[in-house]
């Protein structure tokens, strides 16, 4: 054999050796890909077999050491709990000068400029006994005119500047299609208005409690409100109010009743609350005298927490600890209670027991839950 068609055969092998190499790298390689597919959709199943830790539902169950029943959350419409770092339009409705301040996580209602007004409506209304919290702070301008918090209220006006606060139209400034728009304040007023027809402001820097318009006074007290962040409480009992600010009591009102208190007096002599309206948020304006208007930290929530699916004479307690909050017998022809939470810290940190009506424990939260003022759960037994 000639050397060349030695050279030749020997490329051949060459070629031949390549070729079958490539072909068992690629089938090793094709082996690998299918290892990790089926691993990789082994995974994808086991996670999706986990139980999800979030849920869409309005219903949550509280857990029990008891197998024999179940307590589920089925409602708490007005429970709002708002930092304002999302976009508040699904749960506020905003007009005029009110905006969100996306970078500091606050309600701006009105600012340090001429004749800016700004309202900000919860979408959940309610006629409802509740308690609402937020931080507030007011200034940086010329001090003028102050903000409100409205509930019980007509929504259907054109919210006015200056001393009306947002909370009634300004006849003065456009003719009014909705002159009237009863309702509740609380207004946080820094500029007295005295002479013409608002003569009624009763100090220069006040909390005032106002019905239908903002020279209607109930009640005030004198208080110092610019230039720092505050913290307030309010209390809306059935016929009755009470404003904290930075955890002191600073006004109290009660139907039918007068009375003058530190610093602060009840004016006007008036019965249970008019629950005819419904609209509950907050306004501020300015005019001649401007401020910085802001709100941030909102939760608002009910007086009560009520339970269905009970039996008579059973009884449910609200405990910290071993401490009882709470206790309420169900009365014969009923089965639902409903416990008296206004007042208290919210959320709660606390253990629901239910007895029967010989002292069985019935159910007992097998530790502490969140529970919610307004809070609607319901008893029934475990699938």
């Amino acid at each position: 054999m000639s050397e060349t068609s030695k050279n030749a055969k020997g490329n051949r092998l060459t070629l031949q050796l390549i070729i079958l190499v490539a072909f068992i790298a690629a089938g090793v390689v094709l082996v690998l890909l299918s290892q990790q597919q089926q691993a990789t959709t082994s995974n994808s199943s086991s996670s999706s077999a986990l139980p999800s830790t979030t849920t869409t539902s309005t219903t949550t169950t509280l857990t029990s050491s008891q197998s024999r029943y179940r307590l589920i959350r089925v409602a708490n419409p007005i429970l709002t709990v708002d930092d304002f770092s999302q976009d508040p339009s699904a749960r506020w409705t905003l007009l005029k000068d009110a905006h969100w301040d996306r970078q500091n996580h606050t309600l701006i209602l009105a600012y340090p400029r001429f004749n800016t007004t700004g309202v900000a409506w919860l979408k959940e209304n309610t006629t409802q006994p509740f308690t609402a919290e937020f931080s507030y702070y007011v200034g940086g301008g010329n001090s003028g005119n102050g903000f409100v918090f409205m509930f019980y209220k007509e929504g259907n006006y054109d919210p006015g500047a200056g001393r009306y606060l947002g909370f009634t139209c300004r006849p003065d400034e456009r003719p009014c299609p909705t002159k009237d728009a009863p309702g509740y304040g609380l207004e946080w007023k820094t500029l007295y208005n005295v002479g013409g027809d608002w003569v009624n402001d009763p100090s220069p820097s006040y909390i005032g409690f106002i019905k239908d318009n903002v020279n209607h006074h109930l009640a005030y007290v004198n208080i110092t409100i610019r230039e720092q962040w505050h913290r307030s409480k309010v209390v809306v009992k059935q016929d009755a109010l009470q404003v904290y600010v930075d955890q002191k009591l600073v006004l109290t009102w009660e139907a039918g009743k007068l009375g003058t208190y530190e610093n602060g007096k009840v004016l006007s002599l008036e019965g249970s609350f008019n629950r005819t309206f419904s609209r509950l948020g907050f306004g501020a304006s300015s005019y001649v005298h401007y401020d910085w208007h802001i709100i941030k930290d909102v939760k608002i929530y009910g007086n009560n927490l009520t339970i269905n699916g009970l039996q008579p004479r059973w009884t449910v307690e609200l405990r910290n600890g071993t401490q009882q909050i709470s206790r309420t017998t169900v009365p014969e022809g009923n089965s639902q209670v409903s416990l008296d939470t206004s007042g208290l810290e919210m959320p709660l940190r606390a253990h629901l027991v239910i007895r029967d009506e010989t002292g069985q424990t019935v159910f007992e939260t097998s530790d502490a839950q969140e529970i919610w003022g307004g809070d609607a759960l319901r008893l029934e037994a475990s699938p």
